[in-house]
Parts: structure tokens; sequence; C-alpha cells
């Protein structure tokens, strides 16, 4: 991508590439994943800020949460408001370049990287896996069959056959009123000429 072939040929300008600034040729292996986030220092997501961000649900975040790490995440989006409520890390703005250096450099601060820390496993068990799916849980112990749904053993699905019969009744009543309508009938040679001028342009 070129934001990732202009960062590569920066570290090369700086003298870092391969050293201080290392980049991965392709995915991670993800039976290895774990063992990159408890060797890193801090997660960092920097995306754009766009109306994709609104909705978006950034789930590397998560993994950072996992390993107990301070987060450093484009403002914008749920995690980064839950990051920003719970003292995780820091959300600069997209694009605002001393803003992303200040929060880094902040986080070299003992005290404040291991409050962040602290934040981040706070933040975790919020997103415990027995807590998130309680409400789908919660859901189908107390669901309860609608009284007018009739089940078919042969077709193996529910249907609402009251309604269903209800409806085609009502359509087959409004169809024979348009066939037996007046402007149907007067209608019918314009019809006709629009089929024949279809068939005559496709030869």
């Amino acid at each position: 991508m070129p934001m990732q072939s202009r960062a590569e040929e920066l570290a090369r300008e700086l003298g870092l590439f391969g050293t201080q600034v290392i980049f991965m040729p392709g995915w991670v292996p993800y039976e290895e994943l774990q063992n990159y986030f408890l060797d890193s220092d801090v997660g960092v997501s920097a995306h754009f800020d766009t109306l994709e961000t609104r909705y978006a649900f950034r789930t590397r975040i998560l993994y950072y949460l996992w390993a107990g790490k301070p987060i450093l995440t484009t403002a914008g989006d749920t995690l980064a408001q839950a990051v920003r409520e719970y003292g995780a890390g820091f959300t600069p703005a997209e694009g605002d370049e001393d803003a992303w250096v200040d929060a880094l450099c902040e986080l070299r601060k003992q005290p404040v990287y291991a409050a962040c820390c602290e934040g981040a496993k706070k933040l975790a068990r919020q997103y415990v896996w027995s807590d998130v799916t309680q409400p789908l849980r919660d859901l189908c112990a107390s669901a309860q069959q609608i009284g007018d749904i009739a089940t078919s053993p042969s077709l193996g699905r529910s249907l609402r056959v009251r309604d269903w019969e209800q409806e085609c009744d009502a359509l087959q009543g409004r169809m024979h009123e348009l066939l037996s309508s007046t402007s149907w009938r007067v209608s019918a040679p314009l019809r006709r000429a629009k089929l024949w001028w279809r068939a005559w342009r496709r030869v």
C-alpha cells in the first residue's frame, strides 16, 4: 500500500529499517500472534477518521486489551471512546502528528504507562465472552413461540398460515379487479405495441 511504502522509505532514510523499525512481510501466523502482542509495549491503530469509523468495531484493539497494553488509537469510534473513558491510552485525532508524538512521549513516563496498563486491564474485563453474550443468552432463555404460528413437521419450519392465506386471497382479488378493469382493456394495444417494439429492437 502507498502509506506502507512511504513508511518503509522513511525508515530507510533514517537508518532505522530492520532495527528499531521492523515491517512484517505478510500475515503473522495465528498460532504465533499472541507472542507479538505480549512482547510489545504499546498497541497502535492509526486509522483514518471516516464515516466507516463511526460504525467500526476494530477487533485488533481487543488483542491489545487482552495483552494488557496501553492503546494509541484514532479518535472517532466506540472503542476509542472506551479507551479514553477507562484511561487505557490516548486517542489523538487523525493527521495531528504532534498529538501522536506527544502521546508516545507521555507513554514513555513510567507512571503514565503503568496507569494506562491498569486502565487497559479494567476495560478488557468489559469484553469478557461470558458477559458480552449474556443478552443473547437471556433472549434465548425467554423466547416463546408466537400463538398464530403453526409448525409443519414435513417442512420443518414455521409459517403464519392464517396471515399467508389472507394475503393470497387479497392479492388474487386485486389481480381480478385489475384484469377486468376498463383501463386494462383499453391499454391492451399499447402493451402489445411495446412488446413488438422491444422485439424489433433486439433484431
